[in-house]
This record gives structure tokens, C-alpha cells and sequence, in this order.
């Protein structure tokens, strides 16, 4: 029995190697004749077309000479024409009783299948004659999506142009996947040589009985589809297939197709390629799919859109009933084996596009389009790790929807927050507004949009002033002033009153007016500008010569580069530029950026920033204004706070700081309306940036915790 079964399998490989040697002798005779100046049938065709057209022309050109030549000559050209008409015939003739003797010696029916093959090996010809040729396949360039995932590696959005794709590596898919494709698609995958004259015929046959859908083309015809091909369905294109399925198996092994295979094949909608199907329809990586959702993803090409009727699961379960049973047959699960996992339960994600961290993400792509430009448009794809953390951008949403609704009264409808890491310069939250899907603003990314942060800006005034010979004990006076060169300017307090002489440190933290436009006034506000550009907010160089009122807000500035600010100062003095990135990387593991990569750079001296931080954390420092706020108050945490509102109330913004982070918000209204009844450390952004703050140093002190648990834990195992 194994004898026979072995010599049947030997006579199985003859007739494919027969068969393959026949289509590749075929094959390499077109591309031997592609390589001539012309072929010899279109030597023939244009010969025969220039003898027509010459005779054709010859024949009018006699005709309209005809009438102007004597009666002699006539009869000469009628002699001419006669003896030509004569020749024809006799050939034709001629050729015709040859065909009868032709017809007498070999039985028709022999000469009707000559003259079928001829016609066949002509279309062959000339179809392979115009056939790519995959000699460098494995340097086909496919587009692939650009993925961006949270720090804590969520995937926050998917980036593609028309298709969903993400490379992977044979490697990486389950053997439950592999089985389930190659007996569902082409079960002779590992014995033919690119295509398979049996499932071709049974294929016709079973659809032309109507039993169903069933596909004919082997995988390698499949790969040749997917990648060189159309999808209409024609005889022409079957040979297509069929010959460019050949030359792949002779440039790559089994193994090889089959990882193109998994990469190029569509598997419904925009998701081409397994791992893009794993995440689009069951959010993980192919390599974490259980087995019924190997044999989900394993049915689905044979037809993704008929299959996953909207209304109706019927005829994917029986696809996938019908991709169990052909690996039951092949051996690849028992019986049992089948069974259970036909009774395993897949539950498939809602078909919907949207983004996790919206406005996050969108920074995310800005920031790859403007630093990796070349990357980006190449379509080969990118993996990016950010620094974002997902479940703090979550609760920082839900605040502000929670804070929104508090302040309606206070016509307050929307805020931003920004959340970094000083030490690392990573970004965990951003949160551009409200509602990211709200029609009429959501979209509008408030944190790099600029807007005017009043108060908030005199960290750049106050740490100019004591790099430059002023201490928070300098006494400075609070009164009514007039500057030389603004006549026109009329500055007042918050409060409206003027409080005397008093110490830096009692101007800054109460956030008095006057003695920071005078500190400003005295020092040169083009130094100030320069520092406050080093510090990381551009917009001072660039609206340069600049008004005095500058200091307290009057030039617009981002949320993003006044936080940076805060956090140099957070940082003891040193610059490390914030960024949404811990790594990048291609699809192929060649790394763009990782965070050890984000150089840093001292701008202010150790000294003024401690100085700035002990000012801003002094609560009783700041009494007078602001009492003792619980929005200031961080328990055990010593945190710095600084606050700021635009003179017409359009804008009010709260700064947190710690050498552990620096948080940043602001709340307002797009259309620019002011608000009503605002008050620092009260009403408005102060009350958002207290618990995000708050939900940051727990968050942190959490992580601590969790890592010297570690650490012990190590240490008492090493012991």
C-alpha cells in the first residue's frame, strides 16, 4: 500500500514536472523572442500590410491615369490585370486541393486539433510576451501604515492612505493560520510548481453547479494576482497567473511565497495583509490569535465583502465550517480538534475608524511630517512608540467634559491641558479641547494654537531678572507708573489696587503687575525676548520690536512653548526639548529616534531656577492674592503654581511644576468671547490643573512603588 502510494505520488510529481517543463519551454521562447527588434509573426503582418497598402495605391494611381492614356495602353494594363487575376487564382486553387489532399491523408479532426493548439500556443505566446517578470520580488515595495502606540504600547491609531498594511514575517503567524490557509486555498501548495490543472477543473465544474463559492488559483497564482494583476476575471488573465506563478516558484522557495502571500492578499475592506486583518477585525498581533480566529481570518479571502454581510453571519460560519473540515481531511486538526474549535466563540471589533488620544495623535503625525518627511511619504510605514500615556489622556478628558459642564454659568465651553516629564522632555497627555469630535471646534488643537496667557508669562521676566544681579529679596514697589517710551500704556493690577514696596519674591508669587513691567522696563526687553526664545517660546523673536505689555501676556504664545518654559525651570535650569517620541522605527527594525537621542541644554543657571521654584511653591508667599487655595495645595508634594489671565478674560491658564513634572492648562472659548466671573486658584483652569496634577504624582509615586517592589523582589531572588 505505502508502495503504491508512494509510486502514485512519484507519477503525480512527473506529470507537474512534465507539465511545468512544457509552460516554462514556452515561456522562455517568448522571452527569447521579446528580446528581438521585432518578432517573426509581426515581420510577417507588416509585410503583408506594406504589400496591400503598395498595391492599393499603385491600383488608384492607375485608375486616374486611366482616362488620359491612349486606347493601345489599355489593353496592355487590361492584359496585366488579366495575367494577376489569373495567378490569384490558380493559387487559391492550388491551395485548396492541397488542403483536400491534406484532407485525405490525416483525418480531420487531428488537423482541427493542430490548428486548436496552434491558436492556443499563439495566445500563450503572445500573453507571455507582455508578462512582468518577478525576478527581483523580494524587493517588492508594498504601502504600509504608519502605527502609533502609547507608552504603554496601546495602539492609538493606525495611519494609511488607500490600504491597511502592516509587514510581518512568516515567523510570526500561527501554524493553525498557515494550515488553515494553504487547505482552504490550495492543499497540493507544497507539491505543485505554481499552479494546479486539477483544482482549476474542479474549481469550473463546482461553480458552474452553483455548490458555492470555490477558487481555482494555488496561492502562487494568488501572490501573482495580488501583485502584478487585476481582479477581472478572464481566460486571458487565468494565463496570466498561471505563467507568472511559474517564474515566482523558481525565484523563491515555499516558504518565501507564503510570507507574500500573508502580506499582499486583501483581507476585506482596507486591511491587505494578516497582521493588518488581526488588528482591524480582533485588536491584537496575528501571533496572540486564538485558533478560531486563525480560521475567521483563514476564510476570508475567498470573498471578505460576501462573507461579512452586515446583516447576516451565515456565510462565514460556513466558510469557516468548510476550512475545518478540509484541514480535518488533510490532517491537519482531528475530528475533535475540529470540533472544538468550531465551538470557540469570536467576538470581531465594530468596523470603525477612530483614534484614541485624537489630538495627541494628530501632534504625533504633524511632528513625523515635519522631522521625517522623507519617511512619511515613502509609504514603506513607520512603528511609533510615543510617550503618551492613554489612560491619563482618558481621565484629563473626562475632567474636562466634567469642568465644562461646572462652568457653563461661567461661560467657560472649552480647555486644554499639556502633561511632561521635565527630566525626559516625553510628553504623557495633550488634550487640544472638550471634544475632539464636536463639529464645530473639536479639532482645533487649543495646546499649539497661540493665545494670549497673561500672567503666566513673567516666569521669563523674573528669571531674566535674577540672571542678572536680582535676588527675591530685591525690594521692588507696586505704584501707579508711566513708561517714557509708551505714554499711552496704563497698566493696573489684578486686583486694581497698588500694594507698595515689597520683595520679588512677594511681587512673583502674588503676580503683581507693576514691579514686573518695571524690572522688564529697566532690564531691555529684547534680552528678555532672547531668553524666553532659549527657553523654548520662538513667538518673542518673532514679533519683535515688542510692546512692554509683553510681560504680562500682551504677545500671544502656545500653551506647548510656555509649558516648555516651565519645565527648564522644573528641570533645574536645563532645556530638554518635549517630544511625543520614545522610539521609531521602520517596519524592518532600523531605528529613526530613540529618547536617548533628545540632547539637552542648560539655559538657566541651577541657582535662579531653584530660586523661581522655592518662590512659586511658597504658599505663604503668594497669601495675599490668592490665600491658601486648596487648587494649590498637593498635600506632602511641594509643587510650584503659577496662573495667568488676559486682560479681557478671553484666556485663563494655570502652571504646575515639580522636578517630577509640569503640567500645563488653559480654559477659555474659541469664538473669543470672554468669560464671566473668572478667578485664579478658584474658578477656571487652576481647578482642571489641581487634580490632573494630583492624578500625575500619584500616578508616579504609584510607579515608584511598583519598582522598588521589583527591585526588592530581584534583590531577595539574586540572594
Amino acid at each position: 500500500m505505502k508502495k503504491r502510494k508512494l509510486l502514485h505520488s512519484k507519477k503525480t510529481q512527473k506529470k507537474s514536472v512534465t507539465i511545468f517543463s512544457i509552460f516554462s519551454f514556452i515561456t522562455f521562447i517568448g522571452q527569447v523572442v521579446t528580446f528581438l527588434p521585432k518578432t517573426f509573426l509581426k515581420s510577417i503582418i507588416f509585410a503583408v500590410r506594406t504589400l496591400f497598402s503598395a498595391l492599393h495605391f499603385l491600383l488608384h494611381l492607375i485608375l486616374a491615369l486611366i482616362k488620359k492614356i491612349s486606347t493601345k495602353v489599355k489593353r496592355i494594363i487590361s492584359s496585366v490585370f488579366l495575367f494577376v487575376k489569373k495567378l490569384i487564382s490558380k493559387i487559391i486553387y492550388g491551395a485548396v486541393h492541397s488542403l483536400a489532399f491534406i484532407k485525405k491523408i490525416v483525418p480531420i479532426k487531428y488537423v482541427t486539433i493542430v490548428l486548436l493548439g496552434v491558436a492556443l500556443a499563439f495566445t500563450v505566446f503572445r500573453i507571455s510576451t507582455h508578462l512582468p517578470n518577478p525576478h527581483d520580488i523580494n524587493d517588492f515595495a508594498l504601502p504600509s501604515a504608519i502605527l502609533i502606540y502609547d507608552r504603554n504600547n496601546i495602539l492609538l491609531y493606525s495611519a494609511y492612505n488607500d490600504t491597511f498594511r502592516i509587514p510581518i514575517k512568516l515567523s510570526e503567524v500561527p501554524h493553525t493560520l498557515v494550515d488553515a490557509t494553504v487547505s482552504a486555498e490550495d492543499k497540493r501548495f507544497y507539491s505543485h510548481h505554481g499552479f494546479d490543472f486539477l483544482a482549476m477543473t474542479r474549481a469550473l465544474l463546482h461553480n458552474l453547479r452553483g455548490s458555492g463559492l470555490q477558487g481555482g488559483s494555488t496561492i502562487t497564482q494568488q501572490l501573482a494576482k495580488n501583485l502584478y494583476l487585476t481582479g477581472e476575471r478572464t481566460f486571458s488573465r487565468k494565463i496570466s497567473e498561471a505563467f507568472i506563478a511559474t517564474r515566482i516558484e523558481m525565484n523563491l522557495n515555499k516558504n518565501e511565497i507564503l510570507e507574500l502571500y500573508f502580506n499582499t492578499t486583501p483581507y476585506g475592506g482596507t486591511a491587505v495583509g494578516i497582521e493588518a486583518a488581526a488588528q482591524k477585525y480582533f485588536g491584537k498581533k496575528t501571533n496572540d490569535l486564538s485558533a478560531k480566529e486563525s480560521i475567521f481570518l483563514a476564510s476570508l479571502p475567498v470573498g471578505p465583502t460576501m462573507l461579512l454581510e452586515k446583516d447576516s453571519t451565515q456565510g462565514i460560519q460556513e466558510r469557516m465550517r468548510y476550512v475545518v473540515n478540509r484541514m480535518i481531511k488533510d490532517k491537519k486538526v482531528t475530528s475533535t480538534q475540529g470540533a472544538t474549535i468550531l465551538k470557540e466563540q469570536v467576538h470581531v471589533l465594530p468596523q470603525v475608524t477612530y483614534k484614541r488620544a485624537p489630538h495627541a495623535v494628530d501632534y504625533v503625525l504633524s511632528r513625523l511630517e515635519k522631522e521625517y518627511p522623507k519617511e512619511v511619504h515613502s509609504g514603506k510605514g513607520l512603528i511609533v512608540h510615543t510617550s503618551i500615556d492613554l489612560r491619563l489622556q482618558n481621565y484629563i478628558q473626562e475632567k474636562m467634559i466634567e469642568y465644562m459642564s461646572l462652568y457653563k454659568g461661567n461661560h467657560i465651553t472649552n480647555g486644554a491641558v499639556l502633561v511632561a516629564l521635565p527630566k525626559t522632555g516625553e510628553m504623557l497627555s495633550m488634550v487640544g479641547s472638550m471634544n475632539y469630535y464636536d463639529a464645530n471646534y473639536g479639532q482645533f488643537n487649543v495646546v499649539t494654537s497661540k493665545r494670549s496667557l497673561g500672567s503666566a508669562m513673567k516666569l521669563i521676566t523674573y528669571a531674566y531678572a535674577l540672571e542678572h544681579g536680582y535676588t527675591p529679596q530685591t525690594i521692588v514697589k507696586d505704584e501707579p507708573t508711566r513708561f517714557s517710551e509708551y505714554p499711552e500704556y496704563k497698566p493696573k493690577n489684578y486686583d486694581n489696587k497698588f500694594h507698595g514696596s515689597m520683595t520679588i519674591r512677594e511681587a512673583f508669587a502674588n503676580s503683581y503687575n507693576i514691579p514686573a513691567l518695571k524690572i522688564a522696563y529697566a532690564s531691555g526687553l529684547d534680552g528678555i525676548a532672547d531668553l524666553g526664545a532659549q527657553l523654548g517660546v520662538p513667538e518673542l523673536e518673532e514679533k519683535k520690536p515688542l510692546p512692554l505689555s509683553m510681560v504680562i501676556g500682551g504677545v500671544e504664545v502656545s500653551l506647548e512653548h510656555l509649558t516648555q518654559a516651565y519645565a527648564v525651570t522644573a528641570n533645574n535650569g536645563v532645556l530638554v526639548p518635549m517630544t511625543p517620541f520614545l522610539k521609531i522605527t521602520d517596519h524592518y527594525g532600523h531605528t529613526l529616534f530613540s529618547a536617548q537621542q533628545n540632547k539637552s541644554q542648560r539655559v538657566l543657571s541651577e541657582k535662579t531656577a531653584n530660586e523661581i521654584f522655592g518662590i512659586l511653591s511658597d504658599a505663604n508667599a503668594r497669601r495675599a492674592m490668592f490665600g491658601y487655595s486648596p487648587q494649590f495645595n498637593f498635600g506632602q508634594e511641594k509643587v510650584a503654581i503659577k496662573t495667568g489671565t488676559s486682560n479681557d478674560n478671553k484666556d485663563n491658564t494655570a502652571f504646575a511644576f515639580s522636578d517630577k513634572m509640569v503640567v500645563g492648562t488653559w480654559v477659555g472659548n474659541n469664538d473669543n468671547s470672554p468669560m464671566w466671573n473668572v478667578a485664579s486658584g478658584y474658578v477656571g483652569s487652576s481647578s482642571i490643573m489641581h487634580d490632573v496634577t494630583q492624578k500625575v504624582l500619584d500616578d508616579l509615586s504609584a510607579q515608584k512603588s511598583l519598582a522598588l517592589q521589583d527591585t526588592t523582589s530581584k534583590e531577595v531572588n539574586d540572594k
